[in-house]
C-alpha cells in the first residue's frame, strides 16, 4: 500500500481541534504557539479554515457519525472523522483527498493507527452519501452551555450564525488533482471572519 504524505496543515489541524474542544482559550494558544506559526502560511490559512469549519458544523458532522459508529471511538478518531466530513462536505476538497489524507494521518500515529480502517470506511460512506441537510444549528448539549453563560435569546443568536460563511474565505477548487493543492486557495489572513462563532463553541465544548 502507497504511503499517502499527509500535509503539515492537516497535522496542525488535528491538534487545533484538539485544543480547542479540550480547553478554555485553546484554539487562541495552540494558534500562537511556535510550531504552528512556523508553517507556511498558506498551509497555516488552510489549517485553521479547516477547524474552524469544523467547529462551525460540528452538529451536523456529529450527527452523521453517531450513525455510522457502533460504540464512541476514542476522542483523537472522532476529531479525525470530524475533519475528514468538513473537508467533504464545507470545503470542496476532493473525496478522494479528504479520504486519503485523514487515513494517513490516522495511519501515522501510533494512537490512532489501529482505527485507520474504520476512518477509511466512516469517511467513504459519508463521500457516498453526501453532505445532510441541516438539523439543529447546535447541539443540545451547546445549547444548554450558552443558555446558562448568556440567557436564551443570546443563545439562539449565537446559533443562528453557525451556518453563515464568514467574509474572507476563499474556498479551495474542487477540480484540483493534488491531494495537497486544497491549500493553496488560502491565506494565513483568510480565516479571521469566523473566529469569533468558532471561538464560543470551543469555550463552551471545553467547560466543564
Amino acid at each position: 500500500m502507497t504511503e499517502i504524505d499527509v500535509s503539515p496543515a492537516r497535522a496542525h489541524a488535528l491538534s487545533l481541534l484538539e485544543a480547542a474542544l479540550s480547553r478554555r482559550a485553546g484554539l487562541e494558544e495552540a494558534s500562537s504557539a511556535s510550531p504552528f506559526m512556523a508553517l507556511d502560511p498558506r498551509q497555516r490559512g488552510f489549517a485553521r479554515a479547516l477547524v474552524l469549519t469544523t467547529l462551525r458544523r460540528l452538529a451536523t458532522i456529529d450527527r452523521a457519525l453517531d450513525a455510522k459508529l457502533q460504540k464512541p471511538p476514542p476522542e483523537t478518531v472522532r476529531n479525525l472523522l470530524r475533519l475528514g466530513a468538513a473537508q467533504l462536505w464545507f470545503m470542496d476538497t476532493p473525496d478522494f483527498a479528504a479520504v486519503d489524507t485523514t487515513v494517513g494521518l490516522a495511519a501515522g500515529r501510533r494512537d490512532t493507527r489501529p482505527f485507520k480502517n474504520l476512518v477509511n470506511a466512516v469517511l467513504r460512506a459519508l463521500a457516498r452519501e453526501g453532505a445532510p441537510v441541516d438539523g439543529p444549528l447546535a447541539p443540545d448539549w451547546l445549547l444548554a452551555r450558552w443558555r446558562s453563560a448568556y440567557g436564551d435569546a443570546a443563545a439562539r443568536a449565537i446559533a443562528e450564525q453557525i451556518p453563515r460563511e464568514p467574509p474572507g474565505i476563499r474556498r479551495p477548487s474542487s477540480a484540483s488533482a493534488s491531494i495537497d493543492a486544497s491549500a493553496s486557495g488560502f491565506s494565513d489572513r483568510s480565516v479571521g471572519g469566523s473566529r469569533g462563532i468558532c471561538s464560543a463553541i470551543a469555550r463552551a465544548a471545553a467547560s466543564p
